[in-house]
């Protein structure tokens, strides 16, 4: 991991290693951006106001769980790929019905790469294995996902 630091708050931020670093605006819990330079290891070069793109590798899915659950609980889905990264998912009944709900909206990686969703089984769903498919810029994987009566 490479570090920088911001020059307001003095504190460090972590960027995985291979990665392009163009700049890094930091806003801070008072809405204000502070700038941020890599420290002297790094070369001592300066980033001022900009975006980090860090995205050394293509964007890969990997499930880390899946929880079914029975019909009125909850179930959940939790993914690793790259910080940062933006991802769907989209939940398919045991019949066959693609599902709209509250917790199945889009989301954003964190800075450890992780992404996580939970949702209501609809209460009419019927038992058996459905599936679980995330979209993360542009990979997609699938997982099973039980719905037990």
């Amino acid at each position: 991991m490479k570090r920088l630091m911001t020059r307001r708050s003095r504190r460090w931020l972590f960027v995985p290693v291979g990665c392009l670093v163009l700049g890094v605006v930091i806003i801070g819990g008072n809405g204000g951006a502070a700038t941020a330079y890599r420290d002297e290891a790094l070369g001592g070069m300066n980033a001022h106001d900009a975006t980090v793109y860090s995205h050394p590798q293509t964007p890969h899915v990997e499930f880390i769980s899946t929880a079914g659950a029975r019909p009125g609980e909850s179930a959940s889905a939790a993914v690793q790929t790259l910080p940062g990264v933006s991802c769907m998912i989209r939940y398919v009944t045991p019949l066959g019905t693609v599902t709209r709900t509250r917790g199945l909206k889009p989301a954003v990686a964190s800075a450890e790469g992780q992404v996580s969703w939970s949702w209501v089984i609809a209460g009419h769903t019927a038992t058996g294995t459905g599936t679980v498919t995330v979209t993360c810029a542009g990979k997609s994987e699938s997982a099973s996902i039980q719905i037990f009566d």
